[in-house]
């Protein structure tokens, strides 16, 4: 909607210039050429810009897919933040997590601080450009209580418990 001359930063040469759109729809370039002698020339181009929407890129402590699990008792998160869109929508996407249609977090970074009782969630993210185009990814995300290390101690006792009988039933077979 605005009439305007080029910037000195557009300017690249006396033919030619670089013009950065930053905003989708339809653009009206006219040019206008006068030669020394005070003759001139007109024309006009319509350049069409369109939108392209943000491709979500997740990162994590695991490899990602559909299916994830975590143990709660460690660090874990699901990092967004390389998620691709044109340069001037990257820095404002807004990355929102959903679960069963519920807000619960907005940024592009899901860790234990947002998520960390023990439970299968099936969780929705939402990235969106200042345009309002969006891309979506589903996770099933699984969290638990790792209970190995109370097995792994009840064992260890039995173990040790067993060897010290056999190391005794040794000894007193060797005293005799």
């Amino acid at each position: 909607g605005d009439t305007r001359a080029l910037f000195d930063s557009e300017i690249i040469d006396d033919y030619s210039t670089k013009i950065l759109f930053n905003e989708s729809g339809n653009w009206s370039i006219n040019v206008l050429a006068i030669d020394s002698v005070g003759h001139y020339t007109r024309m006009s181009h319509i350049v069409g810009v369109e939108n392209i929407p943000p491709v979500i890129a997740i990162y994590s402590t695991d490899e990602v897919n559909a299916n994830m699990s975590f143990d709660i008792a460690t660090e874990w998160y699901l990092d967004a933040s390389g998620s691709v869109d044109t340069a001037n929508d990257k820095d404002n996407l807004i990355y929102q997590w959903y679960i069963d249609e519920s807000l619960i977090h907005i940024g592009n970074n899901l860790s234990q601080s947002v998520l960390s009782q023990p439970d299968s969630y099936d969780l929705k993210l939402v990235v969106t450009d200042d345009d309002g185009d969006t891309d979506e990814y589903l996770i099933s995300l699984t969290l638990k209580q790792h209970s190995e290390t109370s097995e792994d101690a009840s064992f260890s006792a039995i173990i040790v418990g067993s060897v010290s009988i056999i190391v005794i039933v040794i000894l007193i077979s060797l005293i005799f």
